[in-house]
């Protein structure tokens, strides 16, 4: 048996996104992008975390439903060696605040905006809003909307 070289997540994507540009690659109730747009929307993100002072084996922190977003999120964890900290939305606010104190994120990333099944609005905007001050080793807030609005205190 040959000893081959193993590919990795980020190696994975931008092959796919080589050999199939206009293939879907990632799909949700909402919107779906090829394995190219998903790339460059990783590759992008990445950047973005690395501007933002994360360094490889830095930690952030994710609070969303299930949503095409995740996908983007965990391979611009590969692409930046970032550790992605995913948030359970049923936990409590005092449990997330030590999952993620405990594991020292430097950056929040929340789902803010309304959800297109109800029109409700997420409620994680406020809630990470009154976090905040129990929440000493998070540099940078960030959410993603479909709509993209912009919220006091976090990065669109």
């Amino acid at each position: 048996m040959k000893n081959g070289r193993w590919m990795t997540a980020k190696d994975v994507l931008r092959v796919n996104a080589f050999k199939w540009p206009e293939k879907i690659g990632i799909k949700d109730l909402y919107k779906a992008y090829t394995f190219k747009q998903w790339n460059e929307r990783a590759c992008r993100l990445a950047n973005a975390l690395a501007d933002m002072g994360m360094k490889k084996g830095d930690r952030f922190a994710v609070l969303a439903y299930n949503c095409v977003e995740w996908m983007e999120i965990y391979a611009a964890a590969a692409k930046g060696g970032f550790i992605c900290v995913p948030l359970m939305f049923r936990l409590a606010p005092v449990e997330m605040e030590y999952n993620i104190n405990h594991s020292e994120c430097k950056v929040f990333i929340v789902q803010g905006g309304v959800d297109g099944a109800d029109g409700k609005e997420f409620p994680w905007i406020k809630q990470v809003t009154e976090m905040k001050k129990n929440l000493p080793t998070v540099e940078k807030y960030v959410s993603f909307a479909i709509d993209n609005p912009h919220y006091d205190g976090f990065i669109s």
